[in-house]
């Protein structure tokens, strides 16, 4: 692991891992219009364009839809569906509605997602292109 320190010229992993100040700040500006999925706390995912962050970490979203988990009686109510049907798994959707523009608080954020390609991240993030080539 020093190896790949080394390779990007930082004194110790946890630095080569960690962008600098110049490279944060360009990587959330690319990030400007994406779509992004936040994960929740509480267990809903917001799905919508990034519009802007602050430095409580808090997320404005635009054209946004929140997804929920499936309720305690809509899974038994799919539960019995699957065993009268004899499927041997049961299926229930996410519960979805349209929310438009939101600000979600950042204590509340588990995981954020950018939707892209591949190709995409690394043309954005030349420092996360630097690290996964010297990884093994």
């Amino acid at each position: 692991m020093q190896a790949v320190a080394d390779q990007l010229g930082r004194t110790t992993m946890s630095e080569a891992a960690t962008p600098t100040k110049p490279e944060a700040v360009t990587y959330i500006r690319s990030l400007i219009n994406k779509s992004i999925r936040v994960h929740a706390t509480d267990g809903r995912v917001f799905i919508g364009q990034f519009k802007c962050t602050d430095t409580d970490r808090n997320v404005v979203l635009a054209l946004t839809y929140e997804y929920r988990q499936p309720s305690q009686q809509r899974l038994a109510e799919a539960a019995a569906a699957a065993e009268t049907t004899g499927a041997a798994t049961v299926k229930a959707d996410m519960t979805s509605r349209y929310l438009g523009l939101v600000v979600i608080p950042g204590e509340h954020i588990v995981k954020m997602e950018v939707e892209e390609f591949v190709s995409q991240a690394k043309s954005r993030a030349p420092w996360l292109a630097r690290l996964a080539k010297t990884r093994p």
